[in-house]
């Protein structure tokens, strides 16, 4: 026994040193292999989220073309039946006014020509809605032809100053790129007339080689810009969510400069 035990104890204390020294020799590999699995599963959500992303700008862009042309849809119906059916109103108004059709009292008369008034009013307000909703200047002449007119029109019917910078060698775009740009153009000039409060406005767009640069800046209130570009869901910029959208679609880029008392600055950058 006295031989024995000391053997046994060495055995076992031989046994466990081998134990230990596999185990130290193993962690590496366990390490490794644990690394590995990481790094497959996040390849595998960088994959899914990028497959997500995909579904979700073919969703987008799907849903901007359904607008468009409903948008075409309902302008052509404005200015083609709705308005006019107007003008045919009016005429057939002052045809009575003026007594065509029997005589009438002054103040019938009056009235009448009151709502010959407010029916051409009428009808000039529905031909500017189907302007805005889709201008023909688009689909006849071209995108900078567009944007040339939307500038114009903010300078005349709001008095802001505004006018439209050029640079680089104009080049043709897809008409979806020409359609996207135009809106967003729109829309930022919208939020000049809505809520800047400024006196001037400048759109410039400039044809680099393997893009197209929008920069529309004004001198009005500005802003404080959220940490993050979601939070402006929820403070109902949707105009400004629209544009990031829209760049997006085209793999484009799209950030906001401005400071309360400084004026705003968008800026979109589209691969065209």
């Amino acid at each position: 026994m006295i031989v024995i035990i000391p053997y046994i104890m060495n055995w076992n204390y031989s046994w466990v040193n081998q134990l230990i020294n596999i185990i130290f020799l193993s962690v590496p590999f366990l390490v490794f292999g644990f690394i590995t699995l990481e790094l497959r599963q996040l390849e595998k959500d960088r994959r899914i989220l990028a497959e997500r992303e995909t579904e979700r700008q073919s969703y987008m862009s799907q849903i901007f073309k359904a607008q468009e042309n409903e948008r075409q849809r309902i302008a052509h119906e404005l200015h083609d039946d709705t308005a006019q059916k107007l003008l045919a109103t009016a005429n057939r108004a002052k045809s009575l006014a003026s007594g065509e059709y029997g005589k009438i009292t002054l103040i019938a008369k009056n009235q009448i020509e009151w709502i010959r008034d407010m029916v051409l009013q009428l009808s000039e307000d529905i031909r500017k809605l189907s302007r805005d909703l889709r201008p023909s200047i688009l689909d006849d002449i071209g995108l900078l032809p567009a944007l040339a007119w939307l500038v114009n029109q903010l300078e005349r019917d709001d008095g802001i100053k505004s006018k439209l910078v050029l640079n680089g060698e104009e080049r043709k775009l897809s008409a979806e790129a020409d359609v996207i740009i135009f809106r967003i153009v729109q829309e930022a000039l919208n939020n000049v007339r809505r809520h800047s409060k400024a006196t001037r406005a400048t759109v410039t767009m400039e044809f680099a080689p393997q893009a197209v640069k929008l920069r529309v800046r004004d001198n009005g209130e500005g802003f404080k810009i959220p940490t993050k570009m979601g939070k402006l869901t929820f403070e109902g910029k949707l105009g400004l969510v629209g544009m990031q959208q829209r760049a997006n679609l085209l793999g484009g880029t799209f950030d906001i400069q401005s400071e309360p008392r400084k004026g705003t600055t968008v800026l979109v950058e589209l691969k065209a």
